[in-house]
């Protein structure tokens, strides 16, 4: 689905109705990675801070304006945690383009996190793509599970050659030339006649991901988690003086 199937102003409505301070909210998701998705269905994730009772993860699921909505949001500390350990769920949901609703505090965490871009970050797609091939069985023939290790894959390799977080299979399909790839697009339930020459191309991508090449200069560790430490305390200093 897109955003605008379950609408924009409603979505953020949905969202000003939770009971603590939303400072964005993204769809992500099917939607997120630019892969076949269930109508009338959006998973939403976001940032969230609440002085009088920080619980580190929240969660609500519902319906609004004709479809099902799932929301999870990660209180603000916890959430800068994250991206100072370059977690890559978290850089996906902040720099998600299906932004449903923002603060000032989207752009600014946007700038520090962009600063904080490193091999580790790399790592997390390695270690998932490794993970999710170890599930996957050698005869696997559903185009939706050969297409969701082609996105974390393609991400990955993006990341350390243009030091460009890009989670559309799309985008990256085209930009990285990859015509199996677009084909499995077009028909995402269908049963593959001939894996295997998809399975070498998967073989092919887990080499490159996991090779030494680092193109963008990426460094080995998080740079300027400082800065990040530095807006969480400004941010909380900020926080408690509108309270008193």
């Amino acid at each position: 689905m897109t955003t605008s199937e379950l609408k924009r102003d409603e979505l953020r409505a949905t969202i000003l109705c939770q009971p603590t301070q939303v400072l964005f909210a993204s769809a992500c998701g099917p939607l997120l990675y630019g892969l076949p998705h269930r109508r009338g269905y959006v998973e939403l994730r976001g940032v969230h801070a609440d002085a009088s009772d920080p619980q580190p993860t929240r969660e609500w699921r519902g319906t609004a304006v004709g479809g099902q909505i799932e929301w999870a949001s990660h209180e603000v500390g916890k959430f800068v945690r994250l991206l100072q350990l370059n977690q890559g769920s978290a850089y996906e949901q902040l720099f998600s383009p299906h932004v449903v609703y923002e603060t000032a505090h989207l752009a600014e965490l946007r700038a520090i996190a962009a600063r904080m871009l490193s091999l580790q970050l790399v790592q997390y797609y390695r270690e998932l793509f490794a993970t999710q091939r170890g599930f996957l069985s050698p005869r696997e023939r559903h185009a939706r599970r050969l297409l969701y290790l082609y996105r974390v894959a393609l991400t990955g390799i993006h990341l350390k050659e243009a030091r460009e977080l890009v989670t559309d299979l799309g985008v990256l399909a085209r930009f990285h030339e990859r015509v199996s790839v677009m084909q499995l697009l077009h028909e995402p339930e269908a049963e593959v006649a001939d894996w295997r020459p998809y399975h070498r191309e998967l073989d092919a991508l887990q080499r490159r991901l996991n090779d030494t090449d680092n193109r963008a200069a990426l460094p080995d560790l998080v740079p300027h988690r400082d800065a990040a430490d530095a807006w969480l305390a400004a941010f909380r200093a900020q926080a408690l003086s509108s309270h008193r």
